[in-house]
Parts: structure tokens; sequence; C-alpha cells
């Protein structure tokens, strides 16, 4: 299968947060699984290394080719000859429509001119791409758009729409609030919707959770569909882990300045916000370091969470380390050393750290939503059960939770049960690709 895969971010090339990872790796693995893959992304200043594809009037596209199957495109323009993604200094750039519409266009071009089997188009920046090829294209090749982030919709005032090739008039038809929407645009002209976790997918038609777009996505709810994420498993998984799981626990007590006993070490690696759970967490956090336990944060985010943990570390120095930054040793360490890892979101598309401490031998505590509820099943309410799962978000269940994991670490057989089920999971990217595989067949068959 031959396949256009758009973003406005891509690793190792332009990352601003995890889309970056998300859509390299996607990629990667339809090539491994022997598909014909082109990436586009805007062709910013900071890329090297690219050498010219094909040359047009005002802009020009340019390749970096990673192998036979996986073939890098960047779209140059001076549009994108700026230091930054989406902007610069906290402030996006005051052109943004202009940047992500021509871009789109473009990648529709030369995607036609490629003669691909279906274009892949993430979040809003490409959303426009999809209208472009309805309008232009009569939208020969399949659309699938992918959602990995509802909360940012590219919103923007409809006499915008003349500064794009198609006119505000096209707009007309998908306006939301009187407003451009180019998120509510994919979900409505895509020929497939996804998300990164069933259980999202079946969330953001909520009102909770749809961010003001839920009665579109109900509209779109046969076309619409969940695909977790995977991890890459060359950097998370350890071959002994299992064998070696007390060794990785007494270097990470050692490596954190806790001394090396026998009690549960529950992790965390977040981002301090009340969407990771940090409000209920913070308000049951006292009575959690009653017990017999020891606790290990690494992360940044909200300024009042860094305030309260500091004074926890001022408390609890011999059960607790607080560490307010980004360190990637660091958290390798926390996801293969410690017994429990916590996971309190109050909603979580699709989340990384459950799979990557899952495959360490290390078990989730999670709230049940999204991406959380697709791979974390109850000890005791499931067969084949991982983890432990509370469901009504509260600093209560979070504390009955905590201290389920407690009691359970007393038990060391089914302590050795759950890492192995956990070790034994399949949360690669090869498997991710698969499905997206069969998506990509059922749109270019019924559409």
């Amino acid at each position: 299968m031959k396949i256009a895969i758009a973003s406005a971010e891509l690793f190792p090339f332009a990352k601003v947060g995890g889309l970056a990872d998300a859509v390299s790796s996607l990629a990667s693995s339809l090539a491994k699984r022997g598909n014909e893959v082109y990436t586009f992304l805007p062709g910013f200043k900071f890329i090297n290394g690219d050498e010219r594809f094909l040359k047009k009037d005002n802009y020009e596209i340019t390749i970096i080719k990673k192998n036979d199957n996986l073939k890098h495109l960047f779209v140059k323009h001076n549009y994108y000859d700026r230091e930054g993604v989406y902007g610069e200094k906290g402030v996006e750039y005051p052109d943004n429509f202009e940047r992500f519409t021509f871009f789109s266009e473009i990648l529709i071009e030369i995607s036609y001119e490629l003669n691909v089997d279906v274009i892949h188009l993430n979040d809003w920046h490409t959303a426009y791409a999809s209208l472009y090829s309805l309008k232009k294209f009569n939208k020969k090749i399949p659309v699938l758009y992918t959602i990995h982030n509802l909360a940012y919709q590219g919103i923007y005032p409809l006499e915008y729409g003349e500064r794009c090739k198609l006119g505000k008039d096209a707009f007309i038809p998908y306006l939301h609030n009187n407003m451009i929407n180019f998120m509510k645009i994919g979900i409505l002209t895509a020929d497939a919707v996804n998300t990164v976790s069933k259980k999202y997918a079946e969330e953001i038609m909520t009102k909770e959770f749809g961010a003001g777009l839920e009665d579109v996505l109900i509209h779109r709810k046969d076309r619409l569909f969940g695909i977790i994420n995977g991890i890459d498993e060359d950097v998370w998984r350890v071959k002994d882990i299992l064998e070696r799981k007390g060794d990785y626990k007494k270097e990470l007590q050692r490596f954190v300045g806790l001394n090396e006993r026998d009690v549960p070490v529950f992790g965390l690696v977040s981002r301090l916000a009340d969407q990771k759970g940090f409000d209920i967490l913070i308000k049951c956090l006292y009575d959690f370091l009653k017990e017999d336990i020891q606790f290990v944060l690494l992360g940044t985010g909200d300024p009042r969470y860094h305030e309260e943990f500091l004074k926890v570390q001022e408390k609890y120095r011999d059960k607790v380390s607080i560490n307010l930054k980004f360190d990637e040793e660091l958290a390798l360490k926390i996801y293969r050393g410690s017994d429990f890892f916590l996971m309190p979101s109050r909603f979580e598309p699709c989340g990384l750290g459950q799979m990557i401490s899952l495959v360490n031998g290390t078990i989730p505590i999670v709230r049940k939503t999204g991406g959380l509820a697709d791979t974390v099943r109850d000890l005791e309410y499931e067969n084949d059960g991982n983890g432990i799962v509370f469901v009504e978000y509260s600093e209560k269940e979070l504390l009955n939770a905590i201290k389920r994991g407690i009691k359970l670490y007393k038990d060391k057989d089914m302590m050795n049960l759950l890492r192995r089920r956990g070790v034994e999971s399949d949360f690669s990217w090869n498997r991710s690709a698969g499905e997206y595989e069969k998506l990509y067949n059922l749109i270019r068959n019924k559409s």
C-alpha cells in the first residue's frame, strides 16, 4: 500500500509534544511492514540533510530518504522559515491559518501526483487537507483523520477563508459557533476518524470529554474508531526484567537516595496537572504516606503542585523522593525499579506510562478512562487482570486503590503473576500499525 501521512510534527525533525513521536513511530512501523510511506512535514528552517525532490513556482519539495519504503517530504516556503513550529516564546504566529492551509493544499496536490492509496491526516493543522481533497479532487483518494488532542481545534473567523485557495464559501457548511473550526472540518469530511484508544473514542461523544464537538462526533459514530498507540520497545523493554526486578528496585532506591528497604515503591512520571489526577492525589497524599511505603515522583508542571510536593519532601525525607525536572535516565529507572506506577488521570486519550510500566514488570494503578481503560485490567474483576483500576474520580477511591496495592505487595505469588502478564503484553508499534492497515483498507473499500 502507498500511504501519505501528514503532520505538523515529526520526530526527529520537528517536535513539540507526543504527536511527533506517535506519527514517526507509526510511519516507521508501516514501512517495516512493507508499505511505501511518504510523510509530509512543513519544511522548517531547522531541518537539515534534505535534498530537492521537485520544484514548483512558489514552493519546493525536499526529501530525506530513510529507506526504500520510507521517504520524508518537506514543503519549503517562506511560511516555515522561522525558529518555531507553531510560534515563539509562547505566542502563536499570527499567520498560522495561512501556514497550515498552504501546507495542506500542497500535501494533497503532491499526494495525488504520487498516486497514493490513502492519505492519513493528524490533528487540526492538516484537517483542511481533507476539505481541499474533497473540493478539488472529489476526494478520489480516501482520507483518515486522527485526533490526538481534541482540545486544540484551530478556530478562526470566517473571513480568514479568503486567505486560502478554496475561499470562505467552502467553509460555510462546516462552521462551528459561526467560526471556522478545522477539527470539525476534519471530522466531517474524512472517510473515517480515529483517536488513540477505543475508550477515548467513546468518551469524546459525551459532553464531559467532547470539547464542544460531541454532537459532531456522534454524527460520525459509524466512522469513528479507536487505535491505541504503541511504545518504542527498543527503548523501554529489557529482556531480563523479571529476573532482575529486585536489582532494578535497589538501583532506583540508591539513585534517589532512599534506603534499600523491602517496602512497596510507588513511582509516578508525569506532567503535574489536574488532568493527570494531581488534584485528587494531593488530597490523599498525607494519608498515603502514613503507610510503610516509598514514593518517587518525576515531573514538572503547575507551580502550586511544585510547592506542595516540596513540602511533602521536607516532611517525609525518609520515604519520598520528589524530582521536579525532566530526566530520561531517572524516568527509565522509575519504570523498571518501582513496584507500582500511579496514573490517576481525570482523562487520558491514550497514555504511555501504563504500557511502559507493564512491560517492565511494574504494576499500574490507574483510573478507568481512555487508553488506561483499554490497556489495564483490574486483577479482582477480570481473569487476565494486570493491574489495579478505580472508577470514581475521587481521592477516596484513589487511596483505596493504593491500599489495595500495599496489600497486594505482601502476596509475592500474585505480584509475580501480574508482573509476568505485564511483561508478556504486546504494546509494539507493529501491532498498532496492523490496526491502521485494517482501517486504511476499510476506507479504501468503502469510500
